[in-house]
């Protein structure tokens, strides 16, 4: 029998954000078993909210348990990594976790069937992406040296064979889980489109008109934002959103081909008015939240930021456990 480390986070339904304030918070378990990792501790970490994170010292055997109420997904990355989890409200998941050389090796997970089903779906995901090599870090990329041609066309290879598996399998899953996992390939493919092609240039000194993409500023002219409330939790495309917002600026400029560095706000005032600009309603609440947090984060010209937290609930918070959040962060 293992020994168990239990971590009760209990808290209002004031500290979790919600995208349309509907559902009621049902009791939702996330436990783990570690094994052969080298660290001291192993940490599990919420995008959706600092005040769920559970921080374990790494002893073999123990079972960790984190449990807390919410009525909406959350995901958890284990140990600052790639691996994700993915949980609904009611969801008990246990992942008993074996480690290699750096990374996971094997999962076996084990709970309530859906939770099984979904995060199965993502483990064999991660899997998949690391046999075909296809690297997250743009940054690598450049290094690498990958061309904006060939890393285009490997997102979007990725990206359809993710579909695929995700089709094959879409009767196991939630509608939410399905648009959440379709918005981190949106995320993927579309920074892969904007984002890396100007930074392959500022890095490598090859101007986007020489990569051999095309055009690229109609690259994404058919492409429709998400809207849904499971999009709008996910990271990664709500940072894909914020980029998003700078390369449409750009294209409207005729000073564009300088670069999307050229039209990047430089201050909090900025960022704000560019969003208010581009998005509305959910879209705009979700990315104002997290451009907010992002400067409350820093932790400078706190003041600054106040005064453009205030105008946000005055003006564009729709979901006030967001504005709850920045007021606890703002402690």
């Amino acid at each position: 029998m293992f020994k168990k480390i239990i971590v009760f986070i209990l808290f209002s339904a004031a500290l979790l954000p919600q995208v349309q304030g509907k559902g009621k918070e049902k009791h939702t378990a996330l436990s783990c078993v570690v094994n052969n990792f080298k660290r001291d501790m192993i940490y599990l970490d919420c995008p959706q909210t600092p005040e769920i994170r559970g921080e374990f010292h790494r002893n073999p055997g123990e079972e960790h348990l984190l449990t807390f109420d919410t009525d909406k997904i959350v995901t958890f990355r284990v140990n600052g990594q790639e691996l994700e989890f993915f949980l609904e409200p009611g969801d008990s998941l246990h992942a008993d976790i074996t480690y290699g050389d750096r990374l996971a090796e094997t999962i076996l997970f084990s709970g309530s069937e859906r939770a099984v089903d979904q995060n199965q779906f993502l483990w064999d995901l991660y899997r998949y992406r690391l046999s075909v090599h296809f690297k997250t870090s743009l940054n690598a990329c450049v290094v690498l040296d990958h061309k904006p041609a060939d890393r285009i066309a490997a997102a979007k290879k990725y990206a359809e064979e993710a579909r695929k598996m995700l089709n094959e399998n879409k009767k196991k899953f939630s509608e939410a889980f399905i648009n959440y996992v379709e918005a981190t390939l949106d995320a993927l493919v579309g920074e892969s489109q904007i984002y890396y092609p100007d930074l392959y240039a500022s890095m490598r000194q090859k101007p986007i008109s020489e990569q051999g993409i095309g055009d690229y500023w109609t690259l994404l002219d058919n492409y429709q934002t998400r809207t849904d409330e499971a999009s709008l939790r996910c990271a990664p495309y709500v940072d894909f959103l914020v980029k998003y917002m700078v390369y449409k600026k750009a294209k409207k400029s005729a000073d564009r081909d300088a670069g999307l560095g050229k039209f990047l706000p430089t201050t909090v005032e900025d960022t704000y008015k560019l969003a208010v600009a581009t998005f509305k309603d959910a879209q705009l609440d979700a990315v104002l939240f997290r451009v907010l947090t992002d400067y409350v984060v820093q932790g400078k010209n706190i003041e600054e930021v106040e005064r453009w937290i205030a105008d946000y609930k005055q003006k564009y918070n729709k979901d006030k456990e967001y504005a709850k959040i920045l007021d606890l962060l703002m402690q």
